[in-house]
């Protein structure tokens, strides 16, 4: 069901509706005198909370044409039907989403710590072949230089 709202300054009714209220399935009139907040100069003054889009619409234009022109940039709002709190109420999910956000900060956490954990020993691995490789060029160095206090010179060969 659509319902066509007209600007509170509109003089009649063939002014262009500024947006429409769209109400799935059937409405009882204990449910639309919710909205009704007083008298104005075209009919009712609606006060509708709800959830509002803006953009194009074709089931809405569909269903207002012969009956009301739409503003070019109309809105269409969807009311909470029993009333704002219960329509902006959190419904379900969470307790569930709470859940599954710990499970997965704990799982990222435990990622990140064995990750660290297994850096640390690459690095330690890579820090003692690093040691042993500059021991054994130290060891080859220390091997072909000649001692300065022998006698023999190594170029000479065997004697």
């Amino acid at each position: 069901m659509f319902i066509p709202l007209h600007s509170t300054e509109a003089a009649d009714l063939t002014a262009p509706a500024i947006a429409i209220i769209e109400i799935d399935g059937t409405v009882s009139d204990e449910q639309l005198e919710q909205f009704y907040a007083g008298d104005g100069p075209v009919g009712p003054v609606l006060v509708v909370n709800g959830v509002l889009s803006g953009g194009f619409n074709k089931d809405a234009q569909d269903a207002m044409s012969g009956n009301a022109e739409l503003a070019a940039d109309f809105y269409t709002i969807q009311p909470f039907m029993n009333g704002r709190e219960e329509g902006l109420k959190v419904t379900g999910g969470g307790p569930i989403m709470a859940i599954l956000g710990l499970i997965l900060a704990l799982i990222l956490g435990a990622y990140g710590y064995f990750r660290k954990k297994r850096e640390e020993k690459l690095i330690a691995e890579a820090e003692a072949f690093y040691a042993e490789v500059e021991n054994a060029e130290f060891q080859q160095d220390a091997q072909a230089t000649p001692d300065p206090d022998s006698e023999t010179d190594p170029s000479d060969g065997p004697r």
